[in-house]
């Protein structure tokens, strides 16, 4: 995990979610991410006091040289355009 960004609704949960990925993290002794903390007016899910969003990192490659770029192929109607006269 590189980061995680929290929107908590209320002050008293600023704290709590610092601890908790503190605790969290530590206990499984893997390193902290970044943590962001914005206290939000209203969150958008009904009744929810914090909304989490991670940022994090692929233990094995997808594609080890990079991004790999591929062409696209023209594609050919199989019905060859029929014209018309307006």
């Amino acid at each position: 995990m590189l980061h995680i960004r929290a929107f908590v609704a209320g002050t008293g949960d600023l704290r709590r979610v610092r601890d908790l990925v503190s605790e969290t993290f530590t206990a499984r002794h893997q390193p902290l991410p970044a943590l962001s903390l914005v206290r939000a007016g209203g969150l958008p899910l009904a009744g929810a006091q914090v909304v989490l969003e991670a940022v994090a990192a692929g233990r094995k490659d997808a594609n080890p040289n990079g991004l790999a770029f591929v062409s696209a192929q023209e594609a050919l109607p199989r019905i060859p355009a029929v014209r018309w006269r307006p």
